[in-house]
């Protein structure tokens, strides 16, 4: 399991994938006049790249632009004190050729407005990352910080914060 500094663990990309074709709802981050915007939509897979129907707007403008926007899921269990999240960033893209508009016609987009038309716009997946918290987390991260101090204390070396912590694995870029 890998553990950014703070003791969350690091999902990989395949992980990062599954969960996202395990849900149908999202977040697209966006720049809109200068000010950062984050709205809710429903979202499908196509090869591995989010794609969500939109009408005229903020995230059509995006596509329009081929502009860098971020999409984001997540999932919690309030109960067990654990939670996960995934985020893609990459370039919003309107599909406009007859043969990627009948693939999306084919995706399982159910928006929740009832309003089934919109255009089609794909975030090409450019990086993705994913963390989870949680209890089994924690509990490794403490085994872990107890390893790390005891093996620093038997070096004579102290950083201060419990013995060395591995920094934070780099953002995969795809």
């Amino acid at each position: 399991m890998d553990l950014d500094r703070n003791g969350i663990e690091i999902l990989d990309d395949e992980e990062c994938r599954q969960l996202l074709a395990s849900q149908g709802l999202g977040r697209v981050g966006l720049t809109v006049e200068a000010l950062p915007v984050i709205l809710p939509v429903n979202y499908a897979l196509l090869d591995g790249d989010v794609v969500f129907r939109t009408s005229a707007g903020a995230k059509l403008g995006a596509a329009l632009d081929e502009a860098v926007v971020c999409f984001e899921i997540d999932g919690h269990d309030d109960v067990a004190h654990e939670g996960w999240s995934v985020l893609v960033t990459g370039r919003a893209q309107l599909l406009e050729s007859a043969e990627d508009r009948a693939a999306a016609d084919r995706l399982p987009l159910q928006p929740w407005s009832g309003v089934t038309t919109g255009f089609p716009v794909r975030i090409r997946t450019g990086m993705i990352s994913g963390r989870r918290i949680g209890l089994p987390t924690r509990a490794v991260r403490e085994g872990l910080l107890a390893n790390v101090t005891s093996a620093a204390s038997d070096q004579g070396h102290h950083n201060g914060y419990g013995g060395h912590v591995p920094g934070a694995a780099p953002t995969r870029r795809l």
